[in-house]
């Protein structure tokens, strides 16, 4: 009896020291479509604790901040099938508004994902990786852990894909031309994009970002992106990277970006951040 009351006080005490949760959560609207995430879209095991409710749209434009440096061509040598047209340098793409191509923005962590993203339609999307002329068809690309990237090679020559994510199980297929596409899907979210090459044609390089949340976009050719439904009313973290400038730095108004920032906004809200402009000096190219 007298064991029996040591261990109930003994659980008390305990309980009293490790079982209170002094979060503050807020609670969602039910008629708001969502679930709650508390594991790190990074990888990590920080928990993330839902502060708002509703969902919000982010937008905003990259643009060069100076004159587009002149690159060097790519050369393809020794390859005469690669050396019947121009091959692009796409370590930094600028579109003809100053648009910067290939910036990747992405959350840190959130704290819920939206019901839309976890049908079977978005999670089973096919996300198709070429190559045609002695390029990657896709320099940057980003997806979710678990989405099937259709590898495939619709060129005249044999290639090969190294696919090497740290911690993950990667691929590196020897393609010969008509061979069917290959699946492969990333089972470990990164933080930073995996590079992707050819080791057979050497300057063919990509770069693909396995997230474990949706909460992602690619710049396009003129600079734009857009990322819908993120959780409202929080404060969400974006970091924000190119392969010529791992950490971009810019500005737009009040926004400041060195690497990332970090929005608030509100439920339905469309936040437009506008331009950002970056410094021409702060991309190392070749």
């Amino acid at each position: 009896m007298c064991n029996m009351r040591w261990f109930l006080c003994v659980g008390v005490v305990l309980c009293a020291a490790g079982c209170s949760d002094n979060r503050v959560q807020s609670t969602p609207n039910p008629s708001d479509k969502w679930v709650t995430y508390r594991q790190g879209s990074g990888g990590g095991t920080a928990e993330v604790v839902a502060a708002g409710t509703g969902w919000a749209t982010l937008k905003g434009r990259f643009v060069l901040d100076g004159a587009a440096p002149s690159l060097q061509p790519v050369s393809a040598s020794g390859v005469a099938i690669c050396k019947d047209h121009p091959i692009p340098n796409e370590s930094l793409v600028v579109g003809s508004n100053g648009g910067v191509k290939n910036i990747i923005v992405y959350a840190r962590r959130v704290s819920r994902i939206h019901e839309d993203y976890l049908t079977d339609e978005w999670k089973n999307k096919e996300v198709k990786f070429d190559q045609i002329k002695c390029i990657f068809t896709s320099h940057v690309v980003a997806l979710q852990t678990g989405q099937t990237l259709m590898v495939s090679n619709s060129d005249q020559v044999g290639h090969n894909t190294n696919i090497s994510p740290p911690g993950d199980v990667g691929i590196n297929p020897l393609f010969s031309v008509g061979q069917p596409p290959l699946p492969y899907s990333f089972n470990k979210a990164q933080n930073t994009p995996v590079a992707v090459s050819c080791n057979i044609h050497p300057w063919m390089r990509s770069y693909i970002l396995p997230r474990k949340d949706p909460y992602f976009a690619v710049t396009d050719d003129q600079g734009n992106f857009e990322i819908k439904n993120i959780p409202a009313g929080e404060k969400v973290e974006f970091l924000v990277w190119h392969e010529s400038a791992p950490k971009v730095q810019g500005a737009a108004g009040d926004l400041k970006v060195n690497g990332n920032f970090s929005v608030t906004i509100a439920e339905n809200e469309t936040k437009d951040v506008g331009d950002i402009k970056v410094p021409a000096s702060s991309f190392n190219v070749k």
